[in-house]
């Protein structure tokens, strides 16, 4: 269970006077009236409003959001972890308004986040950090040279990235993982994609193989040389990612084997 909350800034202060409210009234529901463009509320029963420099905090309504889907987002070249991200359809009639909010997953406190504007039956996404019950290893990226032959007259390198993902929860994991070939402006320089097999252009998909009973996936050619994987993992399971291409220049120019971008004038 996912919960949010107006995130305001808190002191002891107002720590005492939240455990000051009655039980009866922090589940007391606010009477709403629409008007055009305007939503009032109504609190129900008095309040004495005390001068303080801190803010208060009225419940106006509770809202029971049923469509979550949760996913996870990897980058490893950026960094080796799993990144829990939540897609919430907003199931009620109420207008959600754009601000801060304290995130807690069931009943554990995460931290606050920006939530967007978000209209009924509209989706908003929001990232719920890192999960270390996600493992992941990013193998150090090889490189092979190719020498040039006779009757192609070319020179180039074969790169090399692997990645290592392990589910250790006791539920399957919804997993994107991201990485990219370099692309470059000079059409003297040929990037081809070696694995996954059959990814040549913008849109371009194949079916991701997994070992029986490990989980399903796919691997998608993105923007800008973006190839993205997306894998069910079955609890317990671990796979392996690999994206291996070659770059090719012609004879006597040279290729960076930290990137392969043609780096020859």
């Amino acid at each position: 269970m996912i919960g949010l909350e107006p995130a305001f800034g808190v002191d002891d202060e107002e720590d005492e006077d939240r455990q000051s409210v009655s039980a009866d009234l922090e589940h007391e529901d606010s009477i709403r009236q629409d008007y055009g463009l305007t939503t009032a509320y109504d609190l129900p029963g008095r309040r004495t409003l005390v001068p303080s420099t801190v803010s208060r905090r009225h419940v106006l309504a509770e809202l029971d959001l049923k469509s979550v889907s949760l996913s996870y987002l990897i980058v490893p070249k950026h960094r080796a972890a799993a990144f829990l991200r939540a897609r919430i359809k907003n199931t009620s009639p109420v207008k959600i308004l754009r601000g801060r909010v304290g995130m807690s997953v069931d009943g554990v406190f995460l931290g606050s986040a920006n939530m967007p504007n978000c209209a009924p039956n509209d989706f908003f996404n929001l990232s719920l950090g890192a999960d270390p019950a996600i493992l992941v290893k990013y193998s150090k990226p090889s490189v092979q040279r190719m020498t040039a032959s006779f009757f192609a007259k070319e020179e180039g390198a074969v790169f090399r990235r692997s990645c290592w993902i392990k589910n250790t929860k006791n539920t399957a994991a919804d997993l994107d993982v991201m990485d990219q070939v370099p692309l470059s402006e000079s059409e003297k320089l040929r990037v081809h994609i070696l694995q996954p097999a059959g990814l040549e252009k913008e849109g371009d998909e194949t079916t991701f193989p997994m070992t029986s009973g490990t989980g399903k996936g796919m691997a998608v050619m993105g923007k800008t040389g973006e190839v993205k994987w997306t894998i069910r993992l079955e609890p317990g399971k671990e796979v392996r990612t690999v994206l291996e291409y070659e770059a090719r220049v012609p004879s006597g120019r040279d290729v960076d084997t930290s990137n392969g971008i043609d780096t020859t004038e």
